[in-house]
């Protein structure tokens, strides 16, 4: 999480953004694909995909400053978090955790918008059938 605190010192510390990147960073706990990429890596992404839901603007040289990685580098982890967003709930206990009041309904918001992205640009097609298979 301190990476993540440290992209929302560029990000003005807003609070929705960071409670989505938040729990866009916890999906990488529960999800095996993650274990390739570093957590600044996955901090990174988080804080891209969470601003990118909530309409915060452009990645700019700050953002990438702050962070460390520009938009073609956290593309890789934006596409894993999309993936496991759009797919049926595999983990129930962080999906309700993050559906409460006391974390902004960020678990909801997230997978409405991912399923919504997806069907805008990919037609609601999986990012990559072949990780399935591995």
């Amino acid at each position: 999480m301190n990476f993540l605190r440290r992209i929302s010192k560029a990000d003005q510390y807003d609070i929705q953004t960071r409670t989505v990147g938040k729990y866009l960073m916890e999906i990488s706990l529960v999800d095996h694909r993650f274990l390739e990429y570093r957590q600044s890596h996955i901090a990174a992404a988080a804080m891209y995909l969470a601003r990118m839901m909530m309409e915060r603007g452009e990645w700019d040289t700050t953002l990438t400053q702050f962070a460390g990685y520009n938009e073609e580098e956290i593309a890789p982890v934006f596409d894993l978090m999309i993936d496991y967003l759009q797919a049926p709930v595999a983990h129930e206990a962080l999906f309700k955790k993050y559906a409460s009041k006391k974390f902004l309904k960020a678990s909801i918001m997230s997978r409405k918008w991912a399923k919504d992205y997806c069907s805008s640009i990919r037609g609601g097609a999986p990012l990559d059938d072949s990780k399935d298979s591995q």
